[in-house]
């Protein structure tokens, strides 16, 4: 994927070239490596072990990045698979406030 360029999901996975530039920039024990939505967040690689490493989400709200996979094989699969269990959009009260809770489903009368 070209840098600057984005999936039709809005993330975009990154060149090594700005992998460099913008793990200078970081500071934190990860490694980054992808954005999402213009980098609204930014996931990352948190070495585990020689073997393994989980890949965490970065949302800038002063919490340590939150796990979303166990490992990076483990990511793309769900990436591939089902992204929404990415957790691209973060969850929080804020959020249920703004959006509400979802609608009862329509009812239709044949009358």
């Amino acid at each position: 994927m070209p840098d600057d360029q984005s999936d039709n999901r809005y993330w975009s996975l990154w060149s090594l070239d700005r992998i460099v530039a913008e793990n200078l920039r970081y500071q934190g024990p990860y490694l980054l490596f992808a954005d999402f939505l213009i980098a609204s967040h930014l996931y990352c690689f948190k070495y585990e072990n020689p073997e393994r490493s989980a890949v965490c989400i970065d949302y800038f709200d002063s919490q340590e990045p939150r796990v979303v996979s166990k490992s990076v094989s483990e990511f793309f699969d769900l990436y591939v698979r089902d992204s929404d269990s990415l957790d691209m959009f973060p969850k929080s009260k804020r959020t249920q406030q703004i959006v509400g809770p979802e609608p009862p489903p329509a009812s239709f009368s044949s009358g």
